[in-house]
């Protein structure tokens, strides 16, 4: 037995084809593309995705760079090592981490003493406003074929 031949066939990775989780990933993007173009006009679905782009689009952005650039690896936009940051942003980014934690705290002990309602109406209504704006400002800008993508501004005369 241990001087028989047999085929061996070769790993995905040595073929270059891709891995089965890359094969599902790709499956479950197209079913959503497929989605998409079916319903892309139905009411529902347009309010559906609307919502999901205002409510959820600007944390999914900062917590895994969501709809940024691919830089290879996990980008945060809250981990001093993302390659998102050079190495001179490391201590402002444990700050502001450390600002966000307090921040999270101060509301967390408010919505404990006057509860979430409170909360709610005076700090996270105004924010998903703010927020809803922000990207839905930032959603025209990149999609507006009218829109230049990159501005240069020059403080010297040309």
């Amino acid at each position: 037995m241990t001087r028989d031949q047999v085929f061996v066939p070769k790993t995905r990775s040595q073929v270059g084809a891709p891995s089965r989780a890359e094969l599902a990933k790709r499956k479950a993007s197209a079913a959503l593309e497929a989605a998409d173009e079916l319903f892309e006009d139905a009411p529902l679905w347009v309010l559906a995705n609307v919502f999901a782009q205002q409510v959820f689009g600007w944390p999914m952005y900062l917590i895994n760079n969501a709809s940024g650039q691919d830089f290879g690896r996990r980008t945060n936009h809250f981990e001093p090592t993302s390659p998102i940051f050079d190495k001179r942003h490391f201590m402002q980014i444990v700050m502001s981490d450390i600002g966000l934690a307090i921040a999270f705290g101060v509301l967390g002990f408010w919505g404990s003493q006057r509860g979430f309602l409170e909360v709610f109406r005076y700090y996270l209504g105004p924010y998903l406003w703010v927020n809803s704006n922000l990207v839905m400002i930032t959603f025209l800008q990149h999609t507006d074929s009218h829109m230049p993508q990159c501005v240069v501004v020059s403080l010297r005369p040309i």
